[in-house]
């Protein structure tokens, strides 16, 4: 067999195709000498005539060659076997895609395959229809006899010997023929049909055309000649139409002459009137559209006028029977059926795609927005066939000729590259990948570090109280040891929810006086949010605990505490700028170092600071 008549998504690299079938290779082999790659059957096939000779020659570039330098190249089949593939049936609407090595089992139950009908007709169905085609289509489904009620196949319903058909033939419900859909007894539908069908054919008063009576109002508003013709005979003054008598008709050619016919009335009375002009495939007012429109006379059947009729008067009443179709072309009654067939520009005819019912005169404008037509690809990767419904989808996931973007973007790489292109690119960038990565992790670690900064001092305390946890206490201290001006500052702190902001400032290793040898600790005011509905200077009370974690009840607990009323004059606690740069006020020698060692103000490396303002003097909100 050849090589696989699949449709592959994306095309097959050249690399991969038979060079004597030009197909995807189905059991590759290949020439060591010459490299080239063939299906196993098309290079047999090439040496049928000349193995007998001992002469092996590539089929591309003549090159001798041994069948020892013929090897099977298991690796190109495990390639192609990999390879994407859309369903034979696509075309017909199926939407499966996958690797060439699961499309036959996709094929055995694919909806969109023909199969052979299971009732044993002999048609061929689609697999999603054979249950329609067995209940609907199929002659050999199974069908009740309207009579009998005897199950029987479609194809002998006719033929099956229906015991029904014995009983009394006037007694039979049946339908009415002319197809208003009405159901009665045989021995009543001749009555029916003659004068309560709607379906049933009767005269026009004014023009003697026979038509549909559900039609006839609608003729009626259309004839033309029951608006001009208010002095013909039989009308009288009143607009009543006189009895006439049947032997009477209208002579197309009567008044095109101006003569009248002067046989006597009682001739008419005894002949019969003839019979009117009438379309039985059509509807009744095709008699009427592009008539021509004829003046009458009435002719007594046995006049002269009568028996003098030529083969030229015929021809002008034949031309009475041409029509005019919709799109504008004339046509007699004969033509009628295979001009609206065949030829008509406003016939209904099936798009082959989307099996739409489209004009046939507008099937090239439908054509250019068909959903089912098939495209090629815009970027020429090489797919055809492509429903135009399914090209963005295409364009966006599988043409290989597509620009993308590195899938490094977010890191930095602005790359772009046809989709085919991506591996190498890939490959060649893999360590600036990597340098952007790294890079990025630690940009937001450093991100990550600030917001956790953020998030830990945005703690809201509004309650004039505040409690500082300081974790890692003496390998602080020991950094503030060797370096100078080392401070740890406090999460920031409300006297109310809208009062006075604060935060304590604390220099382990000391400060001013007190460094060396002491834990130096500050408050400080801060700008706040509400600043200007509060009054300044701040006036209140200012306590600083440093507490004792000892829980010995016989020791109790010994908490350091200081207090102080700020002055009004102080500059600290004016109102702060907005750059916040204002000076703390408190206690350079608050607790010397020794002491924080021997008692138990450090526990577990971990130090506690209490912070109290009392507002009662100042104007808080």
């Amino acid at each position: 067999m050849p090589g696989y008549r699949a449709y592959f998504v994306p095309a097959v690299r050249e690399n991969l195709l038979c060079r004597i079938c030009h197909l995807p290779v189905r059991n590759a082999v290949q020439v060591s000498v010459c490299g080239h790659r063939f299906c196993d059957s098309c290079l047999n096939g090439a040496f049928s005539n000349t193995r007998q000779a001992a002469r092996l020659r590539c089929p591309v570039d003549s090159s001798s060659i041994d069948l020892s330098q013929i090897y099977a190249d298991d690796v190109t089949n495990q390639m192609i076997f990999s390879l994407n593939v859309v369903c034979d049936h696509y075309q017909l609407g199926c939407k499966w895609k996958g690797q060439l090595k699961k499309l036959e089992d996709h094929m055995a139950n694919c909806k969109y395959a023909q199969v052979d009908c299971i009732a044993g007709c002999g048609q061929k169905v689609q697999r999603r229809k054979i249950t329609e085609h067995v209940k609907k289509d199929c002659i050999k489904r199974w069908v009740k006899c309207p009579r009998c009620k005897k199950e029987t196949t479609f194809e002998n319903l006719q033929s099956h010997n229906c015991p029904a058909a014995r009983r009394n033939p006037d007694q039979e419900i049946v339908t009415c023929s002319n197809g208003c859909g009405v159901r009665l007894k045989r021995h009543e539908m001749p009555h029916h049909l003659r004068n309560d069908c709607l379906h049933r054919w009767v005269y026009c008063e004014n023009c003697s055309v026979e038509i549909v009576f559900k039609d006839k109002q609608e003729h009626l508003r259309r004839c033309r000649r029951s608006d001009s013709q208010t002095e013909e005979p039989g009308i009288t003054r009143g607009g009543k139409r006189q009895s006439m008598p049947h032997s009477v008709r209208f002579d197309p050619r009567g008044l095109r002459s101006g003569n009248r016919s002067n046989s006597t009335s009682q001739e008419a009375l005894n002949s019969s009137p003839p019979a009117p002009m009438r379309s039985a495939s059509f509807p009744a007012f095709l008699n009427y559209v592009g008539r021509e429109e004829i003046p009458s006379e009435v002719v007594y059947r046995g006049s002269e006028r009568s028996r003098s009729r030529t083969t030229s008067q015929i021809d002008i009443e034949r031309e009475s029977d041409i029509f005019t179709c919709t799109c504008g072309q004339r046509i007699s009654r004969g033509q009628i059926t295979s001009h609206m067939s065949e030829e008509c520009p406003r016939r209904l005819t099936k798009c082959q795609y989307c099996r739409a019912q489209v004009k046939f005169e507008d099937m090239q404008s439908h054509l250019q927005v068909c959903p089912h037509f098939p495209l090629s690809c815009p970027n020429s990767c090489g797919v055809s066939q492509i429903p135009r419904e399914e090209v963005d989808r295409h364009l966006t996931h599988e043409c290989r000729s597509n620009l993308i973007h590195c899938p490094f973007k977010h890191v930095g790489c602005q790359h772009q590259c046809p989709q085919r292109s991506l591996t190498q690119h890939l490959e060649d960038g893999m360590k600036k990948h990597l340098e952007l990565v790294s890079q990025l992790a630690l940009d937001q670690r450093k991100e990550i570090d600030q917001l956790r900064e953020i998030v830990k001092h945005c703690k809201p305390f509004t309650d004039s109280k505040l409690y500082w946890r300081i974790d890692d206490f003496w390998n602080k201290f020991e950094d503030a040891k060797h370096k100078t001006n080392v401070e740890l500052h406090s999460p920031p702190f409300y006297t109310s929810p809208y009062g006075y902001k604060f935060k304590i400032v604390v220099f382990p290793y000391g400060n001013g006086s007190g460094e060396g040898s002491h834990l130096s600790l500050y408050v400080r005011l801060l700008p706040g949010e509400y600043d200007t509905l509060l009054k300044w200077p701040f006036e209140g009370e200012i306590t600083l605990s440093l507490l004792d974690q000892n829980r010995d009840s016989t020791r109790g607990q010994r908490n350091i505490s200081q207090s102080f009323s700020p002055d009004p004059n102080w500059k600290s606690f004016q109102r702060p700028g907005k750059n916040g740069a204002t000076l703390g006020f408190g206690y350079p020698q608050f607790v010397s170092h020794r002491g924080l060692e021997s008692t138990s103000y450090v526990k577990e490396d971990c130090l506690f600071i209490k912070a109290t303002i009392d507002c009662k003097y100042s104007a808080d909100l």
